[in-house]
């Protein structure tokens, strides 16, 4: 009896033995997180690229996120990712379709936002400015080359004003609202949080202008091209915590309004509006490259206005896309046929 208990004994402590083995693996087994650095704009649009930074998305899917902040998707891109050593970037599309007339390095994976409602126009009543068609002879100040440009210069005709009827000014978006509220331009031409800024600092003197159902745009993400051929991993890893930032707006908009609203350190009401018509989707539709081509004719005629001399490109957007990373994932978010 004494003697089967010994041996009893002995298996129980072998099994123990073997069980805590299997369950304690060394610390080297354990892939350590890789470290992608991600320009990220201010913006509404790429609220998707926020969340999963800040809701730990990233971190869950082992990426441990380095950012810089930028106020505009073009300076997010162009200082960020393409003249800095940012991996990743979120930007509107016109951002993108300038840097491939330029040839960068990079490869657009997805969409993450659409909107008809983002953009508008915002003037100061004491230039005499009560309706639309009185912004012909303004001042009217926007950002350069990026995707609110590209509205300025397509909805203005579209009411019937035309660009030589108004006096078109560059200026860096964040300086904007400052420079309608000291005079030095009439109106602007822009999206949030630049709008609600300018409306704080005019009161009642600030009349606004939107154009639903009128302009489309898309939030693009880009990465280099050494990432996707580094660490493939890694880009489906992010689109996958990209997914999850996509779900948790679907469960939880307003916590996902006030999360970015917090990140940027602007009140939630200040976006109120246009989160109601957001469509804050990671996809790859066709549809964005019908787009595309429009505004590739739209760089086109503005490099003949600015008297660039180059041979007319041809659409070159098909070379600038991967949708496979995220085909492979996710089969229903993409319906591009590009590249069957």
């Amino acid at each position: 009896m004494l003697a089967s208990m010994k041996s009893l004994l002995r298996m129980i402590c072998c099994c123990c033995v073997i069980f805590s083995s299997s369950c304690h693996k060394p610390l080297t087994d354990i892939p350590a997180p890789v470290t992608v650095k991600f320009a990220v704009p201010m913006q509404l649009s790429a609220i998707l690229l926020h969340l999963a930074i800040n809701e730990g998305f990233l971190d869950n899917h082992g990426i441990t996120a380095e950012v810089s902040y930028y106020p505009s998707g073009k300076r997010a891109l162009q200082e960020g990712l393409i003249n800095g050593d940012a991996q990743v970037v979120s930007t509107a599309d016109i951002p993108f379709i300038l840097a491939i007339h330029e040839h960068h390095s990079i490869t657009c994976l997805a969409t993450l936002s659409f909107n008809d409602n983002v953009n508008g126009i915002i003037a100061n009543r004491q230039k005499g400015i009560n309706n639309i068609s009185d912004l012909k002879g303004k001042r009217i100040g926007t950002q350069e080359n990026s995707t609110v440009h590209h509205f300025h210069d397509s909805i203005l005709p579209l009411y019937g004003i035309k660009l030589t009827d108004i006096n078109t000014l560059f200026f860096k978006a964040e300086t904007l609202p400052a420079r309608l509220y000291r005079g030095e331009i009439d109106a602007f031409t822009m999206r949030e949080p630049f709008l609600n800024q300018a409306k704080s600092l005019l009161g009642n003197d600030a009349i606004s202008f939107k154009f639903p159902n009128d302009y489309i745009q898309y939030e693009v993400l880009l990465a280099k091209n050494q990432l996707l051929h580094d660490s493939p991993e890694t880009v489906s890893n992010i689109l996958k915590a990209l997914a999850d930032a996509e779900q948790y707006v679907r469960m939880h908009p307003q916590k996902a309004l006030a999360s970015f609203a917090k990140n940027i350190d602007m009140p939630e009401h200040a976006f109120a509006h246009d989160w109601q018509s957001y469509n804050a989707q990671l996809q790859f539709p066709q549809a964005a490259l019908t787009l595309w081509e429009g505004q590739w004719q739209w760089e086109e005629t503005l490099e003949e206005k600015n008297h660039v001399h180059t041979e007319p490109h041809e659409f070159m957007v098909l070379d600038y896309i991967n949708e496979h990373f995220l085909k492979d994932l996710y089969p229903n978010k993409v319906s591009v046929i590009a590249h069957e």
